[in-house]
């Protein structure tokens, strides 16, 4: 919506394109119907039929696509073209797009004063950097933790300060049953955030803690979920998530501790 907003009027005639995995397009196509331009969206030849129905029910021209980052960019490049230079919007790779889903982080910080920490799911990185400079800017003391599908790897990018580890295996998709964040890396917008301000803490999760959430998210909380809706409540439920808060409640202590002893000796 914050992309499609900001276009003018000559540009937005010409209407929009981009390539995602489902969600984004949705998004995109809503926003252009509510703007009244065309809208097409590539997507992998993947992609749940679902979400293919949804994007087209909202008014989008669906394009498949291999599901490689290089095909998905190049078809989109090519779709633009043909509508005579249609605006293309990033799903995740694009300032407005990452300003758009930065609101979240001034929601959280608005509605709960007391927040500590953040579990935000992570595939191309625009809502996990966009929170993170949101809740940087507002509440600094906030950690923002990114959670991922197994086999992302982007606490090792972190740790190396490397956006890219493999560039020939970037070009695919992840194996995992969250379809809607199965891009690898994350894209140089979002990194150049992210890899600043998110907590060196990645938190992954396999298919079966989604599986094992998504059941949970059913029963208890009478909620249906995709898998990719579902992964941060698999990482709140994982050991590691439970060692990740010990290990603070024990630096917690420490620091109280030093603070005590510290104000005795100078007392």
């Amino acid at each position: 919506t914050n992309a499609v907003a900001g276009l003018d009027a000559a540009s937005a005639a010409l209407g929009v394109v981009c390539h995602s995995s489902g969600n984004h397009g949705a998004a995109l196509a809503a926003a252009a119907a509510e703007r009244g331009v065309p809208c097409c969206v590539v997507v992998p030849r993947t992609t749940p039929g679902a979400k293919i129905d949804n994007m087209r029910r909202y008014g989008a021209r669906v394009v498949l696509c291999e599901p490689t980052q290089s095909a998905r960019s190049e078809t989109a490049a090519a779709e633009a073209a043909a509508m005579g230079g249609a605006a293309f919007v990033h799903p995740y790779d694009d300032a407005a797009v990452l300003a758009g889903q930065g609101t979240i982080g001034l929601e959280l910080a608005e509605e709960l004063p007391q927040l500590d920490a953040v579990l935000v799911p992570v595939s191309g990185g625009g809502m996990v950097g966009g929170i993170a400079v949101a809740l940087h800017a507002l509440r600094p003391g906030v950690r923002v933790i990114a959670v991922e599908p197994k086999g992302k790897g982007l606490g090792r990018c972190l740790a190396l300060s490397q956006r890219v580890l493999d560039p020939e295996a970037a070009n695919g998709a992840l194996d995992t049953i969250a379809d809607a964040i199965r891009t690898k890396c994350l894209g140089p917008t979002p990194w150049a955030a992210a890899s600043q301000l998110l907590d060196p803490a990645v938190l992954s999760v396999d298919d079966d803690q989604i599986r094992a959430a998504m059941r949970i998210a059913l029963l208890e909380l009478k909620q249906v979920v995709e898998p990719a809706g579902a992964l941060t409540l698999a990482a709140l439920l994982s050991p590691a998530f439970k060692q990740l808060r010990e290990a603070c409640a024990a630096h917690a202590r420490a620091q109280q501790q030093h603070v005590h002893v510290h104000a005795h000796v100078h007392a």
